[in-house]
C-alpha cells in the first residue's frame, strides 16, 4: 500500500512539473514577443571614423565596425606608474572585513543558496537583460 502511495505521489509531482514547464514556456514565448522589435529593421547609412569624417562606403564601414568591436575586446591598457596609484588608493581605505566574512566570501556557492535568494526575490522582476522575470525561475 505504501509503495502504491509512493508511486502515486511521484506520478503527481512528475505530472505537475510537466504542466509547469509547459505553462512557464508559454510565459517565456509571450513575454519574448512582448519585448519583440517590431519596428523595420535599422540601416546604418554612415559611421564616423577615428577622425571623425563621415564615412558612407559599405566596406569601410564594415572595418570601422570590426576595428571598434576589437578594441572594445582589448585589455585596458596599463600605465606604469599604475602600482603607485594602487598604493595610494589602498592608503585611503580604512574599512576591512575580518576572518569570518573573507572566509564567507571564499566558499563555494551551492544550489540550496541560490534557490533560497531567487525564492526571496521579488517575481517582477527581470534580473537579465532578456527580460525573463523571477516568477519563471521559481517552479
Amino acid at each position: 500500500m505504501k509503495e502504491l502511495n509512493e508511486n502515486s505521489r511521484m506520478r503527481t509531482k512528475r505530472s505537475q512539473k510537466t504542466a509547469k514547464t509547459r505553462y512557464l514556456k508559454k510565459v517565456k514565448r509571450a513575454q519574448f514577443n512582448l519585448n519583440k522589435n517590431r519596428h523595420g529593421p535599422q540601416v546604418i547609412s554612415g559611421l564616423l571614423n577615428k577622425s571623425g569624417k563621415l564615412i558612407m562606403d559599405t566596406t569601410t564601414m564594415c572595418k570601422i565596425a570590426s576595428e571598434y568591436h576589437e578594441d572594445l575586446q582589448k585589455p585596458p591598457k596599463r600605465e606604469r606608474n599604475n602600482t603607485q596609484k594602487i598604493n595610494d588608493f589602498l592608503e585611503i581605505i580604512t574599512q576591512t572585513i575580518g576572518n569570518r566574512e573573507t572566509q564567507m566570501l571564499e566558499k563555494d556557492t551551492n544550489e540550496i543558496e541560490v534557490a533560497k535568494a531567487i525564492d526571496n526575490s521579488k517575481n517582477s522582476i527581470a534580473p537579465r537583460i532578456d527580460g525573463i522575470s523571477y516568477k519563471f525561475y521559481k517552479f
